[in-house]
């Protein structure tokens, strides 16, 4: 029980800020409209793979990617050059989803 108790007190650090916005079958154009309301949001796109794209309003912020799940999976990917990017942030933007902008 000690040792799952640290994990479970990071993962309630780490996700406290995120949304409750429900399984993945529930995502949809209304949910991430949800994430407009949010502090430093410059613009919010729901993505046809079902995941949320949240734009930053701050400079170098880049775009947070919000993905269905129990907790909510966030990748973030600030505005860096392309070799300080992260493998995964470099795949999103080089292969884009089509999104839909909602605000």
């Amino acid at each position: 029980m000690k040792q799952i108790m640290p994990a479970m007190l990071l993962g309630l650090i780490l996700f406290s800020g995120c949304l409750e916005i429900g399984s993945d079958a529930n995502w949809n154009k209304e949910t991430a409209k949800q994430y407009c309301t949010q502090p430093n949001v410059a613009e919010v796109r729901f993505c046809e793979d079902r995941y949320v794209e949240v734009v930053s309003s701050l400079p170098g912020g880049g775009t947070t990617y919000h993905f269905p799940g129990d907790p909510v999976r966030l990748l973030r990917c600030p505005i860096v050059a392309p070799q300080n990017m992260s493998p995964e942030c470099a795949k999103r933007i080089e292969n884009p989803s089509v999104c839909t902008k909602v605000c």
